[in-house]
């Protein structure tokens, strides 16, 4: 239990609490809602592996936005806000399947 408004920094104290029931393997099962690296990080410092999805939204103080309302320009080649505006190119990356 706990009297936080989310749950981005529960789920390592979950997995811990759970993990003192005497279990030989520990592996811990949550929602996107949980998803937060340094959490994740945490469960694998303690010996437990975490399965959750990344979250499909990026916050900011005002709004939650879903990736999946960026439009591609094919044409320019960019990616296109829900107002309108042009994302920046910063960086590619590549994630690796982790099975």
């Amino acid at each position: 239990m706990t009297n936080e408004v989310n749950d981005l920094q529960q789920l390592a104290n979950v997995a811990l609490e759970a993990r003192q029931s005497e279990l030989t393997r520990t592996e811990v099962v949550a929602d996107a809602g949980y998803y937060n690296a340094s959490e994740v990080n945490r469960c694998v410092e303690h010996g437990i592996t975490p399965f959750i999805p990344k979250s499909d939204t990026s916050a900011t103080p005002r709004v939650v936005i879903c990736k999946n309302q960026f439009k591609y320009d094919p044409v320019k080649d960019v990616y296109v806000c829900p107002a309108g505006d042009t994302l920046t190119y910063r960086f590619a990356t590549v994630e690796l399947d982790a099975s």
